[in-house]
């Protein structure tokens, strides 16, 4: 009574230090916004850019604009960039000059983690202090109580799990055997399967419960709240369209299949089959660590997968062997000793390969996470790394105590008669202090996973790549390389030397789609060899080919081309409505089949009517759930629509008329907002010269604009009175607005 009470003391305490670990370094954190923080622009931005550091999810991420008032002044219009899922993006308004504020909530479509935070921005004749009186660029997330108490607890049952079927087949049938105790003795005197079905029943309780809570719990973290409750329409979002949800419900139906093959009396087939089920829970933690946000996730999920299941086993094992030594108490001392000689060898050699598979996974983890021995005593990560050795240590002490000194003695002591009772009693208080620390790192584990990595293991952005050519060897350099604004520098060697004699180097842009008509650029010399761009000419998720056209006399052009895919596809979103239908009708079986096992373990007549309405009408319904999930698809983002006409002649000239129809009044000629109309409008059509650059807007967000007007604005909708394909050359013509050469581009585009 005395252990348990300390164990439940120090728990609570473990779980009370994670709840303090706040605020900490965010999860999902800017790496560039455009504009950046605190800059003042001389003309208001067409929209806000947020690229992120690790994939966000567009359902619970957002990004509002307030002015000096707190007034918002963005569109509303959130959206996920198709081809790059770090990318978030919001339309401005029309504004005057003033300063603004850019508040961001960022949810992690790796871990789930919500992130927050701010940046000002200036437009106008702004002074520095204007800016500076405005909130400064931050971000941060935080760790609460009931997120690292379910996770700890669910971290437990897991452990609990997995170590009831490894000791009973590796440690306790091996030891009855070769201590020559019959187990029927044992289970006439002892009361060892009684205990572990019992251990492993309570798992199974903690397993379902907490993970069932978990999802309202994550729910309103995302949401801004504890809590939410589960008519909340936002519950249901982050159930069926993220990741943690469909994790969570796969746990739920690993949850019911644990249940059905571990509790019922043992066969030849259902412990192994339910240690699979063990690390396939495992396995979902995994996938919503930060291992699966790596740029090559498979290795370290893989080693993160590892290390959670070498965890369990040991500390899990530890438990049933705790539950042994208290089962078999009524036994003759000179038995308990005999068995307890056997016992410790075969536990050990398990635990030695947990260890060294724990040893082995973390250094590969520490490696990828922490990185150097500043950042370890340094970071917030680091010091949770720190504690958590801490706790380990003195366990893996207690644990060569056990084998290399108390195993001998105790063989010693089962060779002579009587045993040893005072060696029993020592050694289960040993064990029990490992059993404490073991379930010290798994609550801790908790509060460690909870918090982001002392340095991400993010894809690196940016291309770089060297072509030959002629005597030339060409570098092109693009940073970040994403549908956008891109910087390019280009290097040119000749034999070694930097090329000073280029009269001029161009860049050549080509859509390998034709979706988007090719344009040149030349480059700006920054010393011999060494060329410079920046501009949105990378304007849509495509397969691309970029020349570098290099201008020398009496030397023939050359061409050194370069291939860079912004694949469309790289980020399609998945189909959670089928992932989730899937997973609810593997729980609705599983949990069907649960019941059933565990009813029979109960009863030994029929069923009845009560038992056959809990056992059908659940299993019924999560199965008819996961139907109606699957028929009730998301709809696509209307901006991601792609434009079905190429701009060719035809549809320009179509385009240039209907645009001088009906858009020159507002707009003006040339797109300005300038019209007669737009002048005497307040506030001001928007310039179409900006909103026309490739990057800034895709086709399908400008063919939603002529649709249905744009918000906050005199902008009328064109959906009744043009076709769709009319629009669309619309869309094609104000394409045509954007500036033609580098100079004006760079000055029009976001910085």
């Amino acid at each position: 009574m005395k252990w348990a009470r300390l164990t439940i003391l120090l728990f609570v305490i473990a779980c009370l230090a994670g709840a303090l670990v706040t605020p900490v370094q965010a999860h999902a954190l800017p790496v560039r916004t455009v504009p950046p923080a605190n800059a003042v622009l001389p003309r208001p931005p067409a929209q806000i850019e947020i690229y992120f550091n690790q994939a966000v999810d567009p359902t619970f991420s957002k990004i509002k604009v307030l002015d000096e008032n707190g007034n918002r002044v963005d569109a509303g219009d959130v959206t996920l960039d198709p081809a790059d899922n770090t990318h978030l993006v919001v339309t401005m308004q029309p504004v005057k000059d003033g300063v603004y504020t850019v508040v961001w909530t960022a949810l992690s479509a790796a871990d789930g983690h919500q992130t927050t935070g701010s940046f000002p921005f200036a437009v106008g004749n702004e002074n520095a202090t204007a800016l500076a009186s405005a909130p400064q660029a931050s971000g941060s997330a935080s760790l609460t109580a009931p997120e690292v108490i379910s996770k700890s607890l669910l971290y437990l049952a897991i452990a609990a799990l997995t170590g009831s079927i490894l000791f009973s087949n590796l440690v306790w049938k091996p030891s009855l055997r070769q201590a020559g105790i019959p187990a029927l003795r044992v289970q006439q005197v002892g009361d060892y399967p009684r205990n572990t079905r019992r251990l492993a029943m309570a798992a199974v309780i903690l397993l379902l419960a907490t993970d069932i809570f978990s999802i309202p719990l994550q729910a309103g973290l995302a949401s801004g709240q504890v809590i939410l409750p589960p008519w909340d329409p936002r519950l249901a979002a982050i159930l069926f369209t993220t990741r943690f949800g469909a994790l969570a419900l796969a746990r739920l139906g690993l949850g019911f299949a644990a249940a059905g093959l571990l509790l019922p009396p043992e066969n030849r087939w259902n412990r192994w089959a339910g240690l699979l089920a063990c690390l396939a829970l495992a396995l979902t933690f995994s996938l919503e660590s930060h291992a699966a946000d790596a740029a090559a996730p498979f290795l370290p999920v893989l080693a993160d997968c590892i290390h959670l299941a070498a965890v369990s086993v040991w500390v899990g094992g530890l438990y049933h062997f705790l539950a042994a030594l208290r089962s078999t108490r009524s036994l003759p001392v000179a038995d308990r000793t005999r068995l307890n000689a056997h016992l410790i060898p075969h536990f050990s050699t398990m635990a030695l390969v947990s260890v060294g598979s724990l040893t082995l996974t973390g250094l590969y983890s520490a490696i990828l996470r922490v990185g150097t021995f500043q950042t370890l005593f340094s970071t917030t990560y680091g010091q949770a790394l720190i504690v958590k050795l801490a706790l380990a240590i003195p366990m893996i002490g207690l644990a060569a105590v056990n084998l290399l000194h108390t195993s001998p003695r105790m063989r010693r002591a089962a060779s002579q008669p009587g045993g040893s009772p005072r060696l029993l009693a020592r050694f289960q208080k040993l064990l029990t202090g490992e059993v404490i620390l073991g379930t010290l790192i798994l609550v801790w584990v908790g509060v460690f996973t909870s918090l982001p990595p002392a340095q991400s293991s993010a894809a690196p952005t940016g291309f770089q790549q060297t072509a030959q050519v002629d005597d030339l060897s060409v570098s092109l350099y693009i940073a970040p390389a994403r549908v956008g604004v891109n910087t390019f520098t280009v290097m040119i060697l000749s034999n070694g030397q930097h090329v000073n004699n280029a009269q001029e180097v161009d860049l050549e842009f080509n859509s390998v789609s034709g979706r988007v008509p090719s344009s040149k650029a030349q480059m700006v010399a920054l010393g011999p060899g060494m060329y410079n761009l920046k501009g949105s000419y990378l304007g849509t998720p495509d397969q691309w080919q970029i020349q570098v056209v290099t201008l020398r006399p009496n030397k023939f052009d050359a061409y050194a081309t370069f291939h860079l895919n912004l694949n469309p596809n790289a980020s399609t979103s998945i189909p959670w409505n089928q992932v989730d239908a899937a997973l609810i009708v593997f729980a609705g079986m599983a949990y069907f089949l649960a019941y059933r096992a565990l009813v029979s373990i109960r009863k030994t007549g029929k069923f009845t009517f009560l038992d056959r309405a809990l056992w059908i009408v659940p299993a019924l319904a999560l199965i008819l759930g996961g139907i109606l999930v699957y028929s009730n698809a998301p709809a696509a983002a209307k901006a991601n629509l792609v434009n079905p006409i190429s701009p060719n002649a035809a549809s320009l000239a179509d385009g240039r008329s209907l645009y001088q129809q009906n858009c020159l009044a507002c707009h003006g000629a040339a797109g300005k907002g300038d019209g007669p109309v737009g002048l005497t409008l307040n506030p001001r059509p928007a310039d179409l010269s900006y909103h026309a650059q490739p990057g800034v807007h895709s086709d399908g967000q400008l063919f939603d604009w002529i649709t249905n007007g744009f918000p906050g604005s005199a902008m009328p909708a064109f959906g009744q009175k043009l076709s769709d394909a009319q629009r669309w050359d619309l869309v094609n013509f104000i394409r045509t607005l954007a500036p033609k050469n580098h100079s004006e581009n760079q000055t029009q585009a976001a910085p």
